[in-house]
């Protein structure tokens, strides 16, 4: 414990009785308690009885633990042996360690944090103390404020000095309260700054924290009274409210200690600082401590007398003046904020003119020409020389503005483009020139450049409807040409190409003029003609290409485009033309579909009667070919390739013939070879299994061979056919083992046990 490094906060208390199964007996606490509500509802008053049991064994082992217990602290050789086993004493050591600075309060119970005459009479102290540094004897409520006042802020803390009939606030001489009197002034302290700005929160917890230990009394008394002290250099800044309703919002406001005073945020020190400095986060403004203004008589110019205004301003708000001194502060503000009132109303045209926006009109610049020819006031105050530098800047921006708009007006004449445009023009310019005269001491020059405009308009006019004259003819010329292209774009026939070709030649003459266009006619016509030889050009490349056609594929491409070309000759000298070609592709498509029928059949024929099937349909000429010179040689080299195909299906039967030959020849030379194994054998049952696999062999492969084998081959089958026969009825018993040897074993078991019902039954017929 001695190496901890907050061994001063610890006692360690070591029991001198076991403690038995007291951690067992809280663990059941703590899982009875942990126990869902529907298994306590369950258990009804059972849970809670047991509950209380537990709970009262546990409070019974833990007295008689704490009763009987020996104590060690750092410190604990300064309390008496005869009193270390008090708990008491051994936590007042403790307490005096680590709050060394405790403020006294002389065993005064009404200084405890939820006494209630306590709280009445730290509230309202504290609250006059906010108002004014003393407090009058006779304005106390009973005795025991005097009793408090007296015994604990004027004896124990020194807060408060008495006269006669008043208590006065000063700086406390008791060592303690002057050591956190100093710790408040540390922490405010403005660093040269002119001012900074301090939470109350911060102060309360260092003094409510070691060494110190204030309660919310102490802290609220001890805090009024270093502000009271202050009251020059300090104001407040937090909401008037305790406590908000719901939805309710109150702004933070800065007032000073006697305007706090006079609101309810004392009457209840606890809340005062749980609720306004913890909770609202209440701060202390601190600033240097301001200096009464100088004398209005040495005050010439503006800016000295804005200065001198904010200086008793800040004098009034951030200090508690003399009434004498107040007085003839607010006297002297009233005289200078009229003077300044005067000197802000001659300016505020100028602060108008570097307002304007960059395209500002020219009805919102000329009301403050005159103003700005107004001289300064004649009083005691002077404008800076900088306002008056900004005053004739002003002046010349609003002349020149003037003269710019005047002349850009002037100069829009020349711009007009409309015959709209310059009646418009001609109605503005003269109500501008009303606005203008209006308005005195304007130079002459501008009328004279407006009438000037209303000139150049007028000489715009005229040249606007020659050129509308112009533009008429134009568009005609545009239009007709318009037209000629939309004529051009409706050429997907010949018929219709030669009709545009037609319009176009009667529209041309209708041009104002026809040489703008010239060139674009020439080549639209070009392209009309172009057109319908390209579309006579294709028709005679299908007739080309039905020449060469050699397969459906082809011919229905050019069937396609065959097609398309109706609609283009439709209606045209040339339609008979084209429809002519239309036989000749039908016959040709007949022609095609034989030949490609003969070309399937071949691909498809795999035996001698297809291809038979086919060279018959070739010599009866069932074709009925068109074009039978075109197709001949095509229909010859099919013939040939279906005689071919004959000759080899024939060659490739004969080799598999001579294959299924010689493989029965084995067949019956293997079965030759196990006919000599009976023979060979000397075991009756081993001759007649294999005479029974070989009759089983002969019936199952016979039918695959008999076909092919020659008559002395089949001879030879006959026989060992015979002799396996034979073999069988030699050896009936044989034959039955080796049967019963070639069944599964259950099938066996059931053979054996029918055998011995028909011997019992041959025995009882006996």
């Amino acid at each position: 414990m001695s190496k901890s490094l907050i061994n001063n906060r610890i006692a360690v208390a070591i029991p001198t009785e076991e403690t038995g199964n007291l951690a067992r007996v809280i663990l059941k606490i703590k899982a009875l308690e942990e126990t869902n509500p529907t298994s306590q509802k369950l258990l009804g008053k059972a849970y809670q009885e047991q509950l209380q049991r537990w709970q009262e064994e546990a409070s019974i082992r833990l007295t008689r633990l704490l009763n009987n217990c020996t104590y060690y602290c750092v410190g604990i050789e300064k309390i008496p042996p005869t009193e270390q086993h008090k708990i008491e004493r051994v936590i007042s050591l403790l307490l005096q360690n680590l709050y060394p600075f405790v403020p006294p309060v002389d065993k005064i119970d009404k200084m405890r944090s939820d006494h209630q005459t306590g709280k009445r009479i730290v509230g309202w102290t504290a609250k006059q103390i906010f108002i004014e540094d003393n407090i009058s004897q006779q304005t106390l409520q009973d005795q025991s404020y005097r009793t408090v006042l007296d015994q604990i802020f004027v004896k124990l803390w020194g807060l408060f000095k008495k006269t006669s009939d008043k208590y006065i606030v000063q700086e406390p001489t008791h060592e303690k309260i002057r050591a956190a009197w100093d710790k408040i002034s540390e922490i405010t302290d403005l660093e040269g700054l002119p001012q900074k700005i301090f939470g109350l929160e911060t102060i309360w917890q260092v003094l409510s924290a070691p060494p110190f230990g204030y309660s919310e009394y102490n802290f609220t008394m001890l805090l009024a009274g270093w502000l009271a002290i202050h009251r020059k250099e300090v104001c407040l800044r937090g909401r008037i409210k305790l406590t908000t309703k719901k939805g309710e919002f109150v702004p933070s406001q800065d007032k000073s200690l006697q305007n706090w005073g006079n609101t309810d945020i004392l009457q209840n020190p606890n809340a005062f600082v749980d609720d306004w400095i913890v909770k609202q986060k209440s701060k202390l403004i601190r600033r240097q401590q301001a200096e009464m203004p100088i004398s209005a008589s040495l005050i010439n110019y503006y800016d000295q007398a804005q200065q001198y205004l904010e200086a008793v301003v800040a004098f009034l708000e951030s200090n508690e003046p003399d009434e004498l001194e107040k007085e003839e502060l607010t006297k002297n503000r009233k005289q200078m904020s009229a003077a300044v009132a005067e000197i802000d109303k001659w300016f505020q045209p100028v602060q108008a003119v570097e307002n304007l926006p960059h395209d500002a009109q020219l009805a919102a610049i000329l009301p403050l020409y005159p103003q700005l020819l107004k001289r300064s006031p004649n009083n005691s105050i002077l404008p800076t020389q900088q306002q008056r530098d900004r005053f004739s800047q002003a002046f010349q921006t609003v002349s020149n503005k003037i003269d710019q708009i005047v002349a850009a007006e002037n100069k829009r004449a020349e711009s007009l483009s409309t015959e709209q445009a310059c009646n418009a023009y001609q109605r503005e310019i003269p109500q501008i020139i009303d606005q203008i005269n209006q308005i005195p001491d304007l130079p002459p020059h501008l009328i004279e450049s407006l009438q000037n405009g209303l000139r150049s308009s007028n000489i715009r006019l005229t040249d606007i409807r020659q050129q509308a004259e112009a533009g008429q003819k134009q568009a005609e010329d545009t239009e007709i040409m318009q037209n000629i292209r939309n004529s051009a774009t409706k050429i997907k026939t010949i018929h219709l190409s030669q009709e545009a070709l037609q319009e176009i030649e009667s529209l041309q003459s209708r041009f104002n003029y026809p040489d703008k266009f010239q060139d674009e006619l020439a080549k639209i016509v070009q392209s009309i003609q172009n057109k319908i030889t390209s579309d006579r050009s294709s028709l005679a490349n299908l007739c080309t290409q039905l020449q060469s056609v050699n397969n459906l594929t082809e011919l229905d491409v050019i069937k396609t485009e065959y097609a398309k070309l109706d609609v283009v000759f439709q209606d045209s000298a040339d339609y008979e033309n084209y429809q002519e070609l239309q036989p000749q592709i039908q016959s040709l498509k007949h022609d095609l579909e034989q030949i490609q029928s003969l070309e399937i059949r071949y691909q498809q024929s795999d035996f001698i009667p297809s291809c038979d099937d086919a060279l018959a349909i070739i010599a009866s000429g069932e074709l009925n070919i068109y074009k039978a010179d075109r197709f001949q040689e095509r229909i010859s080299l099919l013939e040939a390739n279906f005689r071919h195909k004959i000759e080899e299906y024939e060659q490739k039967q004969s080799q598999i013939l001579q294959q299924k030959q010689a493989a029965a020849q084995q067949w019956v030379k293997d079965l030759e070879n196990s006919c000599t194994q009976i023979n060979q054998s000397v075991d009756d049952a081993e001759k007649l299994e294999v005479a029974n696999n070989l009759l089983e062999q002969i019936q199952a492969e016979k039918s695959d061979y008999i076909s092919l084998i020659s008559v002395t081959e089949t001879q030879l089958l006959e026989n060992i056919e015979r002799q396996c026969v034979e073999e069988r009825k030699k050896d009936i018993t044989n034959q039955i083992f080796v049967l019963l040897r070639q069944l599964p074993r259950l099938e066996q078991q059931k053979v054996y046990e029918r055998l011995g019902q028909i011997l019992s039954e041959k025995t009882d017929e006996r």
